[in-house]
């Protein structure tokens, strides 16, 4: 959905809406054409790729691939909304984040 540029800091970025909260942001949503096309962006640039989840009546949330396979290894099929403060980055927090990333570089 989104290619982010900013100084020499780049990542590809699919938004997600999140409709119920109960059930949270499936993993089974995430496409195996975007698993691979994420993989090889980061094999070749060095950079996370990330989703943005956006839950109902809540600020956009970012989470890597990297951490959504994480949670895939020990069992985890979703982050629900009990698990959003603790599993992703909230936008403004991520933004300042990868500004701090592209200035290192």
């Amino acid at each position: 959905d989104i290619i982010a540029v900013r100084g020499s800091f780049h990542t590809l970025i699919d938004c997600k809406e999140i409709s119920d909260e109960k059930y949270g942001f499936q993993f089974s949503r995430v496409e195996e054409n975007q698993r691979l096309a994420m993989k090889a962006f980061t094999k070749k640039c060095g950079e996370f790729c990330y989703f943005a989840l956006k839950f109902p009546d809540q600020p956009i949330r970012m989470i890597a691939l990297s951490r959504i396979e994480q949670l895939e290894g020990r069992g985890h099929k979703s982050i629900t909304s009990r698990m959003i403060e603790t599993q992703t980055w909230n936008i403004d927090d991520w933004l300042d984040s990868s500004k701090v990333w592209a200035e290192d570089k």
